[in-house]
């Protein structure tokens, strides 16, 4: 099935309207899992390990060096899922 949705979203960002919101058309959610504290565990690793990073790719430095060093707690936010009627599912695209 071919379908020019992605084609007429792409060229819709273009022109600067607003993409269609997944959550508003939803028929159904509920929450899977609540919102939560979780605590980070420091990485394993040899001594000197973390001073011979240079840089990182997803994320800044100061941050990846933190979260190898662990010991903090986060904020995990809650796992809601949604029911939604006719829609398509191509290639992980609704």
């Amino acid at each position: 099935m071919i379908s020019f949705a992605p084609a007429v979203d792409m060229f819709s960002a273009r022109m600067g309207r607003p993409l269609a919101d997944v959550a508003s058309a939803a028929v159904d959610r509920w929450t899977v899992a609540p919102a939560s504290r979780c605590y980070v565990q420091p990485a394993v690793f040899l001594p000197g390990q973390i001073e011979r990073i240079e840089r990182t790719e997803f994320a800044p430095l100061d941050v990846v060096i933190q979260g190898l060093k662990g010991d903090f707690e986060v904020e995990e936010e809650a796992t809601v899922a949604l029911r939604l009627r006719d829609v398509d599912l191509f290639d992980g695209v609704l």
